[in-house]
């Protein structure tokens, strides 16, 4: 009976995880976000959308460029698959599911 109940909170838990991962995800589309890829390498773009390919995370930005490279790319779209996702991070986001007003704003 406990480790039938404990696979059952676990679960739970793990879905708990995934939904609140996934509204922080569609707060931040539309937003500027900086995404650092496994080669080290990290994009700044407008968050176009997500998508989570068995346990990884993908996302797509538009108008896109590398930060912090003495040669800059730039991509109308660029598609990050998941193999290749390291870390997503945004500045001076609300995450309560309001519409931000303008650049800048803050909650």
């Amino acid at each position: 009976h406990g480790a039938a109940s404990g696979s059952q909170t676990g679960g739970a838990l793990s879905r708990l995880r995934h939904e609140r991962m996934m509204f922080a995800l569609s707060c931040l589309v539309g937003e500027i976000v900086d995404v650092q890829v496994r080669s080290g390498v990290t994009f700044r773009g407008v968050l176009h959308g997500c998508g989570i390919q068995s346990t990884d995370l993908g996302v797509v930005l538009k108008s896109a460029q590398s930060t912090g490279t003495k040669l800059v790319e730039f991509h109308h779209t660029l598609i990050i698959e998941g193999r290749d996702f390291l870390s997503l991070s945004a500045r001076g986001v609300c995450l309560d599911g309001s519409i931000s007003t303008g650049i800048g704003t803050l909650c």
